[in-house]
């Protein structure tokens, strides 16, 4: 017992130097001088070499698995004729969208400058033709004045013509009466004196029954021009 319990020493320290745990070779084991002996070997040939863990084996390694022969490569293919490929389609990609060119703080910007430059134009336009509606509307004004005041004095013009009109006629008629009045010699020698114009408005306003003793006693040459005058006047002619 004693010799079995030195073996396992022995061997312990020889593996503790090789650096493999030997108590578990032959922990729960029977004392075997020849497994000692192995491992005493072992564990010489371990500490000239890289230590390693040495693992009992309960069984024998297994036999190396025979090498498969390669089966013979197929010769290769012939080359197959390259196929056309269709064209790539052409992709047209959309332009930066209204909300991605917005995203920008100066594209922003500028276009609120723009917005904003146009809106003071348009303000200013209306503020022109709002300016030169107002002159339109005063001038308008001015002008519908000035024609009734046209009008106006048309009207009063008109007055005075016919008022001047009807003194005239009165005028007239007062001496067409006053020549009548007289004696047909008399008034035959003032006919013969007076100018053809007057005479002839005087001898229109006349009654004819009045005026013809007038006309039998004057000279023959003034009562042809007084006819043709007072013919002339009658039919609405323009008097030379």
């Amino acid at each position: 017992m004693r010799a079995s319990v030195l073996a396992r020493c022995i061997v312990a320290g020889v593996a503790l130097l090789a650096g493999v745990k030997a108590v578990a070779l032959f922990e729960g084991s029977p004392f075997d001088p020849v497994a000692i002996a192995s491992a005493s070997q072992r564990a010489a040939q371990g500490a000239a070499s890289p230590p390693r863990v040495a693992l009992a084996a309960a069984s024998p390694a297994p036999a190396p698995a025979p090498v498969a022969t390669p089966a013979p490569t197929p010769p290769p293919a012939p080359a197959a004729a390259p196929v056309a490929q269709p064209p790539a389609p052409l992709v047209i990609r959309p332009s930066a969208a209204p909300s991605e060119a917005a995203a920008d703080p100066s594209t922003e910007t500028a276009i609120a400058a723009a917005l904003k430059a146009r809106r003071e134009a348009v303000e200013e336009r209306e503020r022109a033709l709002a300016a030169r509606e107002a002159v339109f509307a005063a001038a308008e004004r001015r002008l519908a004045a000035r024609v009734t005041e046209l009008g106006a004095l048309q009207s009063a013009l008109e007055a005075q013509e016919k008022a001047g009109k009807e003194r005239d006629e009165a005028t007239w008629r007062t001496l067409a009466r006053l020549y009548e009045a007289m004696k047909p010699r008399e008034a035959a020698a003032v006919f013969n004196e007076l100018e053809m114009p007057i005479l002839m408005q005087v001898v229109n306003r006349m009654s004819e029954r009045k005026a013809a003793p007038i006309l039998g006693t004057m000279q023959p040459d003034r009562v042809r021009l007084l006819t043709a005058e007072l013919a002339r006047l009658r039919a609405g002619a323009p008097i030379p």
